[in-house]
């Protein structure tokens, strides 16, 4: 049942809320990362799905309505072709570190806008465009290949 689910997941994670994201179907992965980070607890930054299919749109936004979050939209701008499988035009897909945030740009018109609200976003450290072009092409970036350890 998935009431028992949830109920046993709440209690594993030993959380009060658990939100499920609407699916892309255009997103193979599936990852969150790709829809929404958290800058804290209470804020989230969110892909602007403005371009996207309406259908999914309004559910990712009701959905983001329900959590009671706060939302900061950042740029979306993926490329539009039969795979569906890169990743450029995704900002969201960044990796913060403690001393900076290495920032994915693609030489794209949208690469300034996207920097300006991380930078908004991130005022205590550097934020870092790296060009990120031939990674993106496999449906991932800098967050999907690493991977955080906490020291």
């Amino acid at each position: 049942q998935p009431k028992d689910l949830i109920a046993q997941l709440k209690a594993l994670l030993e959380i009060e809320h658990l939100h499920f994201i609407p699916w892309d179907i255009n997103d193979f992965t599936g990852h969150a990362d790709g829809m929404l980070r958290f800058i804290d607890e209470q804020t989230v930054l969110i892909n602007d799905y403005a371009k996207e299919d309406k259908k999914f749109q309004l559910e990712f936004l009701k959905f983001i309505n329900n959590t009671g979050l706060n939302t900061i939209e950042m740029p979306y701008h993926p490329p539009y072709d039969a795979t569906y499988t890169s990743a450029a035009g995704l900002y969201l897909n960044y990796l913060e570190m403690e001393q900076a945030v290495l920032f994915p740009v693609f030489e794209f018109k949208h690469d300034e806008k996207a920097l300006q609200v991380m930078q908004q976003v991130v005022k205590n450290k550097p934020v870092v465009p790296i060009i990120y072009h031939e990674l993106a092409q496999y449906g991932g970036i800098i967050n999907c290949i690493t991977w955080n350890i906490k020291a």
